[in-house]
């Protein structure tokens, strides 16, 4: 049998990896230049973090076959969850200005990662083995609950992310460059938002939903990535780019 989403998110999960590095490269360089590199540095914690969802996302089948380890690696991984849609929070409140707000909202996401935690800890179950000729997959075995409040966190603070860049791409239309950047940021959260709400709101498990969750992931990964320069502009360009994205 073969374990066709575990495949599908190991490719993107090597993306992921490999988009860190290039940001790396671009905190790095902003680094030394003594430019600012907080805005950089929360899309590589965000990158970072994708990355490693993925990666566990992609152990079932791969190299793990016990539905009990299964289940913890996949819990860990919808730890990462949490962590990317804090850094989302994070990352559209410094963009408007307003950390103190992130701060209070990134305490509320990550109590529900607690909430999350001890729900698996309290209704532990290993993941559930499906057949569909000639492809197999692990679903989780856990109340369907646990996973429709980490999608409602990470589509809430998607929305956030996506209400933050749009608003900024149209306040910036006088530069073009900004602007463009933006909706490209927007543009790519949603795609991760529709990959939220078919991965673990609609899917409860369903094979179709979450390997299309797994494609529209990356390409809302890809979108965003042209929301972050990696080269640096000239001094003018950096007085007018976007606070989020610097």
């Amino acid at each position: 049998m073969i374990p066709i989403i575990a495949i599908a998110n190991l490719v993107n999960g090597f993306i992921s990896a490999l988009l860190v590095v290039r940001l790396y490269a671009r905190y790095r360089r902003r680094r030394r230049a003594r430019l600012p590199v907080v805005g950089v540095g929360y899309f590589l914690v965000f990158y970072l973090s994708v990355a490693v969802l993925w990666l566990l996302y992609a152990t079932p089948g791969l190299l793990v076959t016990d539905t009990y380890l299964i289940m913890v690696l996949q819990s860990l991984a919808d730890v990462f969850v949490y962590v990317a849609s804090i850094v989302l929070i994070q990352i559209s409140f410094y963009a408007m200005n307003r950390q103190n707000i992130g701060v209070v909202l990134s305490f509320m996401s990550g109590t529900t990662a607690i909430v999350y935690v001890l729900g698996k800890i309290i209704y532990a179950a290993p993941h559930v083995r499906e057949v569909i000729p000639p492809y197999v997959y692990w679903h989780p075995g856990t109340p369907v609950w646990l996973q429709v409040m980490t999608g409602i966190i990470s589509g809430l603070s998607a929305t956030i992310f996506i209400s933050t860049f749009v608003s900024l791409g149209f306040r910036a239309r006088s530069n073009a460059a900004v602007s463009q950047r933006s909706l490209y940021l927007a543009g790519g959260a949603t795609f991760l938002f529709v990959a939220t709400l078919a991965f673990f709101i609609f899917s409860t498990g369903g094979f179709l939903l979450t390997f299309v969750a797994s494609i529209f992931g990356i390409i809302g990964l890809f979108l965003m990535l042209h929301g972050v320069p990696y080269r640096d502009q000239d001094s003018a360009a950096q007085q007018t780019s976007t606070p989020g994205v610097t």
